[in-house]
């Protein structure tokens, strides 16, 4: 028995109240996937901030918070943020990043050579020049006092 118009219209608003539903349990899906990548982020940003600061249980939110406005937006902290912006290798394919020559002078091995990385609380930097240290001054004048 053949089925008649107004069935078939049914039964296609029947297949596209299903695929709605579908649709509504994936974007669920992914809002939850990126709320989790993003707790996943702050926890282990935290942690890093708490293994290099002595005592970070001692300060409070908003001593953390002053603290960090005063280091991070100096120039000397952005100029270094730039550098390891620089430093960094595309991991995805996106159009917007230019394809790098496979030489190796590009590749992750070289580049992880360049960046190196000590588990001292001591930062290493490329240069000591006096403009690249502003706002640093206590800092190196403490280390001198400490050998």
């Amino acid at each position: 028995m053949q089925k008649t118009t107004a069935e078939k219209i049914a039964a296609k608003r029947e297949q596209i109240a299903l695929c709605e539903n579908q649709i509504k349990q994936l974007e669920k899906k992914q809002k939850k996937e990126v709320r989790d990548a993003r707790t996943k982020r702050l926890i282990e940003r935290g942690a890093i901030l708490e293994k290099f600061i002595e005592d970070a249980a001692g300060y409070t939110n908003d001593e953390i918070m002053m603290f960090l406005k005063q280091t991070i937006t100096t120039d000397f902290a952005k100029k270094v943020l730039e550098k390891i912006k620089a430093m960094r290798i595309p991991t995805v394919k996106d159009e917007s990043v230019p394809d790098l020559p496979n030489t190796p002078a590009n590749s992750a091995d070289t580049a992880n050579e360049q960046i190196s990385l000590s588990n001292s609380r001591e930062p290493v930097y490329e240069n000591d020049d006096e403009e690249d240290t502003e706002g640093f001054a206590d800092y190196y004048d403490n280390d001198e006092e400490d050998e």
